[in-house]
């Protein structure tokens, strides 16, 4: 197998790999991008150009199979599968917290969302989990970061399973 072979193989396989690992089903973000660097690469005739582009599919593969996507979107579905209270308030506002945190990681860039959680500064899928109430309120350090004494227990559970989940494997998948 030459290198211009294991390069193709390796960039449809990462492809294929973000692709499977899009947030909801209209992730515009991450299907838009898929689409431009699959033209991109039917266009490409110089193997320099291929490897470059294999090279920066394996950086967003990894971004968006990342451990902390995972975690966000485990909460996510664990939000939508908790059973009914006999209040429906309580149901209703966890799926609002599931679509509001479902909507910022969807529109996190794809090179971003390897560091949702870990990110110091606070940015919207943090906010969406660590926002308190109908009120929203989220409560920030002086760094600008969320202050975890204050955040929901979804963030603070989201962000603990974020260090227990294992990444995807999307580095070597065919070895030089």
């Amino acid at each position: 197998m030459t290198e211009v072979q294991r390069a193709e193989l390796n960039i449809q396989k990462q492809l294929s790999t973000i692709k499977d690992n899009k947030v909801c089903a209209d992730d515009k973000l991450l299907l838009n991008y898929v689409n431009e660097k699959q033209t991109e690469y039917e266009s490409f005739s110089n193997p320099e150009q291929l490897f470059k582009l294999e090279k920066e599919l394996k950086d967003i593969a990894a971004s968006v199979s990342s451990k902390e996507v995972i975690a966000v979107k485990t909460s996510i579905d664990d939000m939508r599968s908790q059973p009914h209270s006999r209040w429906l308030s309580h149901h209703n506002r966890r799926n609002t917290r599931a679509a509001a945190v479902e909507q910022a990681l969807c529109l996190t860039k794809l090179e971003d969302r390897g560091s949702v959680l870990s990110s110091s500064e606070a940015n919207p899928v943090q906010e969406s989990l660590a926002a308190h109430g109908w009120l929203k309120i989220v409560r920030k350090t002086s760094a600008g970061g969320i202050d975890l004494a204050h955040a929901s227990h979804w963030y603070k559970k989201t962000l603990e399973a974020s260090k227990e989940t294992k990444q995807l494997s999307t580095v070597g998948i065919f070895p030089c």
